[in-house]
């Protein structure tokens, strides 16, 4: 069980770890606009013509996707 201080402790620091979790957030939204705005291009080409798709650049995402999470 946490003690009286750490409990004190938790209560002071959330303002900053709820600031530290927005910048988190709004970091990954910035990258995760800019990685849809490079990929977009590669799977539309693919959707439109399979024949002439770049599957090594499609395995590609698919691998960085999958070791992301």
């Amino acid at each position: 069980m946490a003690s009286a201080i750490e409990n004190g402790m938790t209560l002071w620091m959330w303002p900053l770890m709820a600031t530290q979790l927005a910048y988190d957030w709004v970091e990954t939204m910035t990258s995760a606009q800019s990685v849809i705005d490079a990929r977009m291009p590669v799977i539309s080409v693919a959707w439109a013509n399979p024949f002439t798709a770049d599957y090594r650049e499609l395995a590609r995402i698919v691998t960085e996707k999958t070791s992301a999470f």
